[in-house]
């Protein structure tokens, strides 16, 4: 096995950088017990505080959803979420600007009221990615997915520098001091109001229909709609030859609903489905580094992991009727990020996020198993091919689960070794249920290891390609199967010491005895 050696790269001292390299370390100067929460945390708060904050912040239309008894339980949260993303008090103006700075003054300047008159509001939106439609066994019909959410954005809330001050109040919660590009801002979706109760209308070849659903407490609708063809359709995977537009019926608060075109892939009902997680697969996300995978998301470009799009390219020259999806338990407030770099770097492809619905604990819990489980019950005939990684346990948890549930159609899970290439990764993986699936997994270090894959894909995709598995590939890096107890155990044991390290080493920070100050070249600019 051909791994590449570690570099370290290291920034002396501490305060805050105008433009923060990829491969910079700051000096932490909060407690260690402060970014042991932080690093736990606030991924997750991420999405609670910009989804509930929603709960608050919105425009209401007839036909208003119902709240659950779960959405109920959790809704004494919403103001202080609500208050976090959408109110810059002027004593934060000073402290993420400096005081007597321009960009301080014009924060202080603009200071947004809690309560908008509708009339700031001008238009509202749908913001949705490439889905994917099944069609007919005679090709006259074709099913789509149609899902994202509808949401409408402040004027004063929308201004760049209150975005700038939204994105600069939650990279100071990651503790560190750190500051971020001078063109680097919260998205538009990330402080905008939901739309609560509009009815979405769907456009196909110039014939409108309004969906059978409602958008939700926080602005999120799916369904499938089918759509009856003039012709018969080529039982192929292709791109729609007319992207579908989606507008909402209106809003007594928001009448203007201004147009979204959504790209569909048309997938036919055999053949190979490519399912990729995105993060520290596709991209470079570092998500045990909550420093790190903010500034990956927030305030830096879309970086491919290493080689890897050469070796999707190639998947796709051999086996042209592959349909690649990719998934994210990131929110789909984050969907235009996502969508637009990985198709930058990748083959065409549907997707999914985690939508912002908070109906009940296991549509918050395990988002990633049930948009999967959905296409496995739409395509009950093809072969699935999933990748993920080591550093993320829901992934793996959700895809064992899903080969239990599906085994005829789950063929090969592939997995990323993290710690093989990243010293900076303290995450233990619970491997022990993925290796009860023989002949089903294997597991690589670098993109190079999966060029083999190739041959598996086109004995997938002929008549025969049901109990190919992963056609007995043996590539392995070695981990231990552990399960889940001693999985966790070791991971806390190992967090604990690796802070405790950084923490004794302290004003000699960076160095190379903190497992967070060892960082590698590879799949990051320089």
């Amino acid at each position: 096995m051909n791994i590449p050696q570690f570099h370290f790269y290291f920034s002396a001292g501490s305060g805050a950088f105008p433009n923060p390299p990829r491969s910079s370390n700051v000096h932490s100067q909060v407690s260690t017990a402060q970014r042991m929460v932080n690093m736990k945390l606030l991924p997750g708060l991420l999405h609670v505080a910009t989804t509930l904050a929603k709960s608050r912040n919105q425009l209401l239309c007839s036909n208003v959803t119902p709240p659950t008894s779960f959405a109920k339980w959790i809704s004494p949260f919403s103001n202080v979420a609500s208050a976090f993303v959408h109110d810059i008090p002027v004593s934060h103006c000073n402290d993420i600007f400096g005081k007597h700075s321009a960009e301080a003054a014009e924060c202080r300047q603009h200071q947004c009221p809690t309560e908008y008159d509708r009339a700031q509001f001008s238009s509202i939106e749908i913001a949705s990615w490439p889905q994917y439609a099944n069609i007919s066994d005679v090709g006259n019909s074709i099913t789509t997915l149609v899902q994202g959410y509808a949401f409408a954005t402040p004027e004063c809330g929308s201004l760049p520098i209150k975005r700038r001050a939204a994105l600069g109040r939650l990279l100071r919660m990651t503790g560190f001091n750190i500051s971020w590009t001078p063109d680097a801002m919260m998205p538009r979706e990330y402080v905008s109001w939901a739309v609560n109760g509009a009815q979405p209308i769907v456009t196909i070849y110039d014939t409108s229909t309004a969906l059978d659903v409602s958008t939700g407490t926080y602005g999120h609708f799916e369904t499938f709609h089918t759509h009856h063809l003039s012709s018969q359709y080529p039982n192929t995977t292709h791109i729609l030859s007319k992207p579908i537009t989606l507008n909402l019926a209106g809003c007594h608060e928001a009448n203007i609903s201004l147009p979204t075109t959504v790209e569909t892939l048309i997938v036919p009902p055999t053949g190979p489905t490519i399912i990729s997680d995105i993060d520290d697969i596709l991209r470079v996300s570092e998500i045990w580094d909550p420093k790190q995978a903010f500034l990956d998301l927030f305030t830096r470009p879309y970086q491919p992991w290493l080689d890897l799009p050469s070796v999707f390219a190639s998947w796709q020259s051999a086996v042209p009727g592959a349909h690649f999806h990719y998934t994210s338990d990131v929110p789909e407030l984050s969907s235009a990020f996502y969508a637009d770099g990985t198709l930058a770097h990748y083959p065409f492809g549907s997707f999914d996020f985690r939508p912002t619905v908070f109906a009940s604990y296991s549509q918050v819990s395990t988002p990633r198993y049930h948009n999967i489980r959905r296409q496995l019950q739409s395509f009950p005939s093809r072969n699935f091919v999933l990748l993920g990684d080591t550093s993320t346990s829901s992934t793996l948890s959700a895809y064992v689960r899903l080969a239990n549930d599906f085994p005829e159609q789950i063929q090969c899970i592939i997995v990323r070794d993290v710690s093989a290439t990243e010293p900076g990764n303290w995450i233990v993986p619970t491997l022990a249920p993925l290796r009860r699936l023989k002949g089903k997994f294997l597991i690589y270090a670098v993109p190079g290891e999966l060029r083999n894959v190739t041959e598996v894909l086109i004995r997938l995709a002929g008549r025969e390609g049901r109990g190919v598995g992963c056609g007995g590939l043996e590539t392995d890096t070695g981990l231990k199967g552990y399960g889940a107890l001693e999985a966790w155990v070791r991971t806390g044991w190992g967090v604990v010491s690796a802070y405790t390290r950084c923490w004794l080493l302290g004003s000699v920070r960076p160095h190379v005895g903190c497992q967070f100050d060892r960082r590698v070249e590879l799949g990051r600019e320089g």
